[in-house]
């Protein structure tokens, strides 16, 4: 299903800018924007349109706003997901294909992966089972990890040729609600950052041992 924008213009400075609306079937969750890649994980192979993403949990679905060649969001297409898509970010795919991306599904515990089709279009590669009721989900390098609200966890996830393993799953504060990954050093382990409701500071997780800086 393709949905189609409003544009109004509104006087900016003495100029008039447009603004774009876009009309989707249900309430977002977690938006996510960055670069769709042409040939591999480069900033010289990239679209120069950046994308967008966003979860609709109420309708199982991944909406992708599609720019036109003024980068003004014009449409957007519905993926299908699974139950509750709450979390989306770029992730690494299987078989060194670049990047593509997940969802973190609360309502049956899984990631929903997609790979990319041509520069504009994604596509179903694999659906992981990671328990619990994953919420946010984030990645760095060949590395990706999971957020469960319900349980206060991390669950790392390293993906290594076409196989995806859990690496090790952490205690974090409670009700963690956002995670970042980041690289420790350029050649230690990646380290996430985990953000809590309840909490008043973000925790530093290092993956590989469960370290918290």
């Amino acid at each position: 299903d393709v949905y189609k924008r409003q544009t109004q213009y509104r006087s900016v400075g003495g100029e008039l800018v447009a603004v774009s609306t876009l009309a989707l079937p249900s309430r977002g969750q977690d938006l996510h924007r960055g670069y769709f890649v042409s040939e591999g994980p480069t900033k010289e192979e990239v679209d120069e349109r950046t994308r967008v993403m966003v979860t609709l949990p109420d309708s199982n679905a991944l909406a992708l706003l599609n720019p036109d060649e003024d980068g003004l969001i014009v449409s957007a297409t519905l993926l299908d997901t699974g139950p509750q898509p709450m979390g989306v970010s770029y992730v690494p795919v299987p078989n060194g294909e670049g990047i593509g991306v997940a969802t973190a599904n609360a309502g049956d515990g899984t990631l929903s992966i997609f790979s990319q089709q041509g520069h504009a279009g994604l596509a179903p590669t694999t659906t992981l089972n990671v328990g619990g009721s994953p919420r946010a989900v984030s990645a760095v390098e060949e590395y990706i990890g999971v957020i469960d609200t319900d349980a206060s966890t991390l669950t790392v996830i390293t993906l290594t040729g076409a196989e995806f393993a859990v690496l090790g799953t952490y205690a974090t504060p409670e009700s963690p609600v956002l995670v970042r990954g980041m690289l420790g050093s350029d050649t230690g382990p990646p380290v996430f950052l985990v953000m809590s409701r309840d909490a008043d500071r973000v925790t530093m997780i290092r993956a590989s041992d469960g370290t918290e800086w």
